[in-house]
């Protein structure tokens, strides 16, 4: 069971964290629909075929719809890398950095487990992150509406934020459960940008040609497949994510139960 005052209590701690950075992502989401206009497509297919590399290391595709525009634009990359920074950042504040103030002493004073504690942290991160998917998901909703009307499909763009939020969880749970076993904020926050670094350019580069196949499968940012959710297949792969998820959790949970912390 999770605790309601510590939920209550450490989500209102990092919403602002969040709000900063969904309002970020919601400004590149209105500029990538704004950019929805045939001169700024027109460029855009010359830029990409001067540089085929850069464009398909980033996962920008073509703009045959302005769903697949905004997958091209912001979910390829720029969704994505903004995600890694805020889990790791909240990650990092949710667990390590309360040892390290002695936050972590009151908390753990009060009779509950330490596997609850982690349990609720968790609950708390997947919320900052579903925070984080809808309100960008809405941005562009509403400003395609205003601009392009009738030109974007929102049961396929819940479906790509969906898979985006996914992604999320798992890149805020591998966080988390780095956090875990570490008593200072920063050395965890470094920990969890360098190896969730890591696995987002093992899987940007794993979109080019040249690179073997075997390549996607020591990432699972490929699992978040935006060509196919931009044409309304999401695949069954995508599903690896929460198991992956909830495997980080059960390994945190562990590790902090079971080790020795400087209260």
């Amino acid at each position: 069971m999770m605790s309601r005052i510590l939920f209550a209590f450490q989500l209102r701690k990092q919403l602002t964290i969040t709000l900063l950075f969904a309002a970020l992502a919601s400004l590149l989401s209105v500029g990538a629909v704004l950019l929805y206009e045939e001169p700024h497509i027109l460029a855009l297919a010359d830029a990409r075929a001067q540089s085929p590399a850069v464009f398909t290391l980033l996962g920008v595709g073509g703009s045959a719809s302005l769903l697949a525009h905004l997958g091209a634009l912001l979910h390829g990359f720029l969704l994505p890398a903004l995600g890694t920074v805020l889990a790791a950042l909240l990650a990092a504040r949710l667990m390590a950095a309360q040892v390290a103030t002695g936050e972590m002493t009151y908390w753990l004073a009060m009779p509950r487990r330490r596997g609850t504690h982690v349990l609720t942290q968790w609950a708390v991160l997947l919320a900052c992150m579903a925070i984080f998917t809808v309100i960008p998901a809405l941005a562009a909703a509403v400003a395609a509406l205003v601009l392009q009307p009738g030109a974007l499909q929102p049961l396929w763009l819940a479906q790509l934020h969906l898979g985006l939020f996914l992604l999320y969880a798992a890149i805020g749970s591998l966080c988390l459960m780095l956090s875990c076993g570490m008593d200072e904020g920063r050395r965890a926050r470094r920990a969890g940008l360098l190896l969730c670094g890591l696995l987002l350019v093992i899987g940007l580069v794993s979109r080019l040609r040249e690179v073997p196949g075997f390549v996607r499968y020591l990432s699972f940012y490929p699992l978040f497949d935006v060509p196919a959710l931009t044409a309304g297949r999401p695949e069954a792969a995508l599903l690896v994510l929460p198991a992956l998820a909830v495997l980080f959790l059960l390994v945190g949970m562990r590790w902090f139960s079971g080790r020795d912390l400087p209260l």
